[in-house]
């Protein structure tokens, strides 16, 4: 044990990273090749570099860098020397150079070296191994499959299971493995506007397979688990549940998802040449699949959005559709945001949801191109929470037998809450993945990890589950306070004993810990924007 965790990074060092460190202007990468300097680009004016733990793994992490002389753009993959005592980086980098020609499919080092251990930097190390490569524009598919606004449909599922299975192929026929194959190690490329002629090549897939530390001759002994297309098959699991998880996709498309679905139990076979008797096979039906996709009508998911046939705007699934269409030329809209309880009054239609969207912090952070800067204007940090969608579809039974309201009042105030703290830590999340936004609220992993602990005082039993390291620790408790959030739900339906409850203080006691945590909270008030919180959505009773 002790062996595997020296090849590593030490938990000081993950925490240093993850902590915005401050990091010198330049360093040089030497090697038998001679030495070559890099500038550290997203130092802010103290030299610190936020957004490093989300580009971390186990063995090291990557910082975007210019090239000193030519003013190029790369990724610089830093990994501790530990992992390099029984071979050298430069074999790492001789395996990785029989995948040239690749078409983008790879990225391939275009050099390796030493780096001097950063000031300040925990550890006993001189020097680190350091790559250079290719910076990709992008997201991980795991990011990708992770966003609630994401388009992920039959069409995605395919085209991402076709290139990557084109990629295993790719590496067998030149006698090579990836041998750490993951969604985490899938990239969706993000296409640079100025070569799409037509908005259909905006939207064209590319994918490129990134970290090939673990890259190995295809015949070579390994002690993973999994070889490339049993990572596969995790792979295509993960994306069949993420579709099945939406269901307006799901029900819409009920043979992809079944056809699919078998593709992967065959698959996994023991004997899955039964079904795939030559290399052809496979492909050939993933293909097919895609194919009768284009002969099913489409639902009418698809169908081009008209915004004014929603019921309100807590209806409009894009939030950049919102935006476009919103007014803030109002005589009272000034009023309006300014930080301090209010109360939005006014008929229906007329435009109260849209508002309360419009001041949420997700709303600017989520869009593409991003209009952050708006919200950081507005002084303050909004959370939105739909009532109709949260309260009034979960909670309108209680209110149908006299008195069980009353009876249930501590669990309606607990589940409530839950609601509440699930959407201010989505929104925290949503502002520390945008560069900017993490920036200006000053939001640190470490930071957000006190505020999961004290979080998790409150609970009687350990409520936090086992994460992918690749996914926000934010973005997953969220999760998890929403799982606790379903149960309580079903436990009332069901007349269950409740275990558990929270105090009316719950949601002031948290905010009061954000802004100690996070000292740019105690200048910017925190609001919760309760959309529709009125008699005709919420129970009187239940209100109470």
């Amino acid at each position: 044990m002790s062996k595997l965790t020296s090849k590593q990074l030490t938990q000081e060092q993950r925490d240093w990273l993850s902590n915005s460190p401050t990091l010198p202007s330049e360093f040089t990468v030497s090697s038998s090749r001679g030495n070559a300097t890099y500038l550290i680009l997203d130092r802010d004016q103290n030299g610190r570099v936020v957004g490093i733990g989300q580009r971390m793994g186990y063995k090291g992490f990557v910082l975007k860098v210019e090239e000193a002389d030519t003013g190029a753009i790369y990724a610089a993959k830093i990994c501790v020397p530990e992992d390099y005592e029984t071979r050298t980086e430069f074999i790492e980098t001789k395996l990785a150079n029989k995948l040239r020609g690749n078409e983008g499919l790879f990225v391939i080092p275009e050099r390796a070296g030493r780096v001097n251990r950063f000031e300040g930097m925990p550890g006993s190390q001189n020097s680190f191994v350091c790559f250079i490569s290719e910076w990709i524009v992008g997201e991980t598919l795991e990011q990708r499959c992770h966003s609630v606004d994401a388009n992920i449909d039959p069409d995605f599922v395919c085209i991402v299971t076709i290139q990557i299975l084109i990629a295993i192929q790719f590496l067998e026929s030149r006698g090579l493995k990836h041998d750490d194959l993951h969604w985490g190690n899938v990239m969706i490329r993000v296409r640079d506007p100025d070569l799409a002629l037509t908005e259909d090549d905006k939207k064209q897939l590319r994918i490129s397979i990134i970290d090939m530390g673990s890259l190995k001759e295809f015949d070579l002994a390994t002690q993973k688990s999994k070889d490339d297309n049993l990572s596969l098959i995790q792979i295509m699991t993960n994306l069949h549940n993420i579709i099945w998880q939406r269901r307006q996709i799901a029900s819409s498309y009920p043979a992809f998802v079944s056809g699919y679905r078998k593709l992967i139990e065959e698959m996994a076979e023991e004997d899955h040449l039964r079904f795939f008797p030559t290399k052809e096979s496979l492909p050939r039906a993933i293909i097919q699949l895609r194919e009768d996709l284009k002969s099913i009508q489409l639902p009418e998911l698809n169908r081009p959005f008209h915004p004014f046939e929603a019921i309100s705007a807590e209806h409009l699934a894009d939030d950049k559709t919102l935006l476009s269409l919103f007014e803030n030329s109002l005589p009272w809209f000034s009023s309006v945001l300014e930080p301090k309880p209010i109360v939005l009054t006014g008929p229906r239609g007329c435009g109260k949801s849209m508002l309360f969207r419009y001041m949420a912090a997700k709303t600017h952070l989520a869009t593409t191109p991003r209009t952050a800067d708006k919200q950081e204007s507005l002084n303050f940090f909004g959370v939105y929470i739909s009532c109709a969608t949260h309260l009034q579809n979960n909670l309108i039974w209680i209110a149908r037998k006299p008195e069980r309201a009353r009876q249930l009042a501590e669990s309606i105030t607990t589940f409530f809450q839950l609601v509440v703290i699930r959407e201010f830590l989505r929104s925290i999340a949503v502002a520390y993945q945008d560069e900017s936004a993490r920036a200006n609220y000053g939001l640190t992993e470490s930071g957000m990890d006190r505020l999961i602990s004290y979080i998790s005082q409150y609970f009687v039993v350990h409520i936090e589950t086992p994460r992918l390291t690749s996914k926000l620790r934010i973005l997953h408790f969220a999760d998890d306070i929403d799982r606790l959030r379903i149960q309580l739900h079903l436990d009332l339906i069901n007349e269950r004993q409740i275990n558990f409850k929270l105090s009316d203080t719950f949601l002031g006691d948290i905010t009061t810990k954000l802004r100690a945590e996070i000292p740019r909270f105690a200048k910017i008030p925190i609001v919760f924007l309760l959309d529709d919180y009125s008699s005709n959505r919420v129970h009187p009773d239940i209100q109470a």
